[in-house]
């Protein structure tokens, strides 16, 4: 979804100008790219991104960028299964926290 509204704001319409052709996760969708020349954009995060820039590609932004704050990921347990191994589960959301970049400040703040 994010990557058709980015399109879209530059001009690009599913169906007339692009069309759609999901290969997977993001390894996949950067290897698509890399290795298929009719893979003109994917939505990439970290150290993808990296990969894609040292591999000549061209990126439109950062999607926080041009279509503001969104819900990237998620986890997801049932309650029962939290509670019966909450050591585990708040070792888990530590290590999330510590492991995911602080994005920068927004502009004038």
């Amino acid at each position: 979804m994010q990557l058709k509204k980015i399109l879209l704001m530059n001009g690009l319409k599913e169906g007339v100008d692009y069309r759609l052709e999901p290969i997977g996760g993001t390894s996949m969708r950067l290897r698509g790219m890399r290795e298929n020349r009719d893979y003109k954009a994917a939505m990439l995060n970290l150290p993808f991104s990296l990969d894609a820039k040292a591999a000549g590609l061209k990126s439109l932004g950062r999607a926080t960028d041009l279509i503001g704050p969104y819900q990237a990921n998620g986890t997801f347990v049932l309650r029962k299964w939290g509670q019966a191994n909450r050591d585990t589960l708040e070792r888990y959301i530590a290590g999330v926290v510590e492991g995911t970049p602080t994005p920068p400040a927004a502009p004038g703040s």
